[in-house]
């Protein structure tokens, strides 16, 4: 399956490459489908540890900090959830995906936001290189 240029909802890119293959490989066991999306049960600390994983794998990984907001709009544009659903990692960016975690049953151990993830990764690159 190819992507080329997935539109999200307010008509942006969310890939600015010629073309992204799509792998649908094993994904991690600690997901929760919401809305049609997999998102993955991670604390924040585990999945500092997962990209460290996929920086060592010396491959390209798709990762997605994923808002409510981002899942209504997967909702009516399926090649846009489909793009969600190819990512190696989806975390859970947004209050309103933790309280419909617990409603459906399986609490998310924690919101991890984009904006906190940059910084973390900011020093991991000062660190690692």
């Amino acid at each position: 399956m190819l992507l080329e240029g997935v539109k999200g909802c307010k008509g942006k890119d969310v890939w600015k490459g010629e073309v992204l293959k799509v792998n649908f490989h094993k994904r991690m066991d600690k997901a929760l489908k919401i809305l049609n999306i997999n998102m993955y049960n991670l604390s924040y600390e585990e999945v500092l540890g997962k990209i460290e994983e996929f920086i060592r794998s010396g491959r390209p990984h798709i990762m997605v900090c994923a808002n409510p907001e981002m899942l209504l709009c997967a909702q009516r544009k399926p090649e846009y959830r489909d793009y969600i659903n190819s990512a190696d990692l989806v975390t859970p960016d947004g209050v309103g995906l933790l309280l419909a975690a617990r409603f459906l049953g399986h609490p998310l151990k924690e919101r991890i936001t984009g904006t906190d993830l940059s910084y973390s990764l900011a020093n991991l690159s000062s660190e690692k290189g």
